[in-house]
């Protein structure tokens, strides 16, 4: 079912975060960190200080408080369940089946999707970050 235990942490109350919980911003995140400003620049270093360092601030399910790092490691358990990346599996497992040709998430190497003309204007930063949003609060 939908409430198993994620398995990201070997210690403490974190064991106890669902998948329910991540689902459902109750999972005991704090909700949001700036990873930029932390040293955080890519996917692995986000990962590891997640699974690490990140502090709950509360017990998962007494609360709901929206959070990046939920949705953050909701992405690494589907990616470390499916054995691929998260836009791989997203691509072949729910925009394939569903005919979403123009849906993309986070295009790797080699996609033809036009990310200038068939993307919401808010996730195309041309002024202040220069470039496409992708993960970001903004």
């Amino acid at each position: 079912g939908g409430a198993e235990n994620a398995h990201c942490w070997s210690d403490g109350w974190k064991e106890r975060v669902t998948l329910m919980h991540l689902l459902t911003h109750s999972a005991g995140f704090k909700e949001w960190y700036n990873f930029k400003a932390m040293g955080l620049d890519d996917a692995s270093k986000i990962r590891e200080w997640v699974l690490t360092e990140a502090e709950m601030v509360y017990v998962p399910g007494t609360a709901y408080r929206y959070s990046d790092l939920s949705m953050i490691v909701l992405g690494f358990v589907v990616e470390k369940v499916a054995g691929e990346s998260l836009a791989a599996f997203a691509g072949a497992n729910i925009f394939a089946p569903l005919g979403m040709g123009s849906t993309a998430f986070r295009g790797g190497a080699g996609s033809d999707f036009d990310w200038d003309t068939r993307i919401v204007p808010t996730e195309v930063d041309r002024v202040e970050r220069a470039r496409l949003l992708w993960g970001e609060v903004h």
